[in-house]
């Protein structure tokens, strides 16, 4: 269990609070998500500002990687994830589909293995613009130990 002061709910703007703890990652930042589209260059938005904060941690040498579902015709949210995936290696990013008779449906973002976010959203304009979802910020170095853990599982 995490204590109490360890753990803080986003129900709005996650998306530019995330990206804040992205911007300081030091060593990685692990991403997982069912549903993740490449940002409108001509449409900011927190959605952009997140990713771009991605490609900037790989570019000063911060491991960035993704896990994310495989596209599946039976799985309409995953559609964007191959063109989410083509510019993420495009910028240097690292990128696992995950595959299997499981839908990878999880939704997490953890910063140098010590601050975990878990929640609704997927990695997309919608998701952090038109919807309502919610998006909970653990710094707790075991839960980040075992969302990582638990990704790199599905390899």
């Amino acid at each position: 269990m995490t204590d109490q002061q360890n753990v803080t709910l986003h129900l709005d703007r996650w998306a530019s609070a995330m990206a804040e703890d992205c911007s300081a990652a030091k060593k990685s930042i692990d991403i997982c998500s069912m549903s993740m589209q490449p940002p409108r260059r001509n449409h900011p938005s927190d959605w952009q500002y997140l990713w771009f904060e991605w490609v900037r941690a790989h570019q000063r040498g911060v491991r960035v990687r993704m896990w994310l579902a495989a596209p599946q015709a039976t799985a309409a949210a995953t559609k964007g994830n191959a063109g989410a995936g083509k510019c993420a290696v495009a910028a240097g990013l690292s990128i696992c589909y995950v595959r299997g008779q499981h839908l990878l449906h999880s939704k997490a973002l953890v910063v140098d293995a010590s601050t975990a976010w878990v929640g609704s959203g997927n990695f997309t304009l919608a998701a952090t613009s038109e919807n309502f979802e919610s998006y909970l910020r653990v710094t707790d170095d075991a839960i980040s130990d075992r969302l990582i853990k638990h990704m790199e599982s599905w390899l």
